[in-house]
């Protein structure tokens, strides 16, 4: 009987990641690409790595006292796909120039995409961050893909190991 629980409960948690691996899959192969506004943040943490925290626009323009422990805010895309605040809620069906991001309220806007890691000496090239690129699903689920500069460019670091 123990036996036949181990398996089952180790078969549950192997086909729980599967599902969550192809979730977020699914995302960065279907969702749609919003480029977001960095704010300023705070400077590279260097007791816990190389990483960066990262703060959005919308979240500074989104009214404070209107967030609800969870909601969507809703962002207006120009034809760069840069977003910027419409609104909070979806009240109102999201035109096809919106999107919804699903948000958390913990004494603040936060939308689940708050860090970037980067690789160990290379965090002056990703100083010059302007722009987060996402990956938006239609649900409102966002993945973080990359840190774009001032002019929308992908931010790479050089190879460590040639220097």
């Amino acid at each position: 009987m123990k036996t036949s629980l181990f398996w089952l409960g180790l078969m549950f948690i192997a086909v729980s990641g599967a599902w969550m691996i192809r979730n977020k899959e699914s995302i960065l192969t279907d969702g749609r690409t919003v480029f977001l506004e960095l704010a300023p943040r705070d400077p590279r943490s260097l007791m816990q790595g190389d990483y960066m925290v990262l703060r959005y626009k919308i979240a500074t323009d989104a009214p404070k006292d209107k967030l609800q422990r969870r909601g969507q805010v809703v962002v207006r895309l120009d034809d760069r796909n840069v977003g910027t605040f419409a609104r909070l809620g979806t009240d109102q069906p999201a035109s096809s120039n919106e999107v919804a991001i699903d948000y958390r309220n913990y004494g603040g806007l936060e939308i689940g995409a708050e860090s970037y890691f980067f690789q160990e000496r290379t965090g002056k090239t990703f100083e010059q961050a302007k722009y987060a690129q996402l990956k938006v699903s239609p649900a409102g689920e966002c993945l973080l893909v990359a840190l774009h500069d001032g002019n929308l460019q992908l931010l790479k670091h050089e190879d460590v190991a040639q220097k």
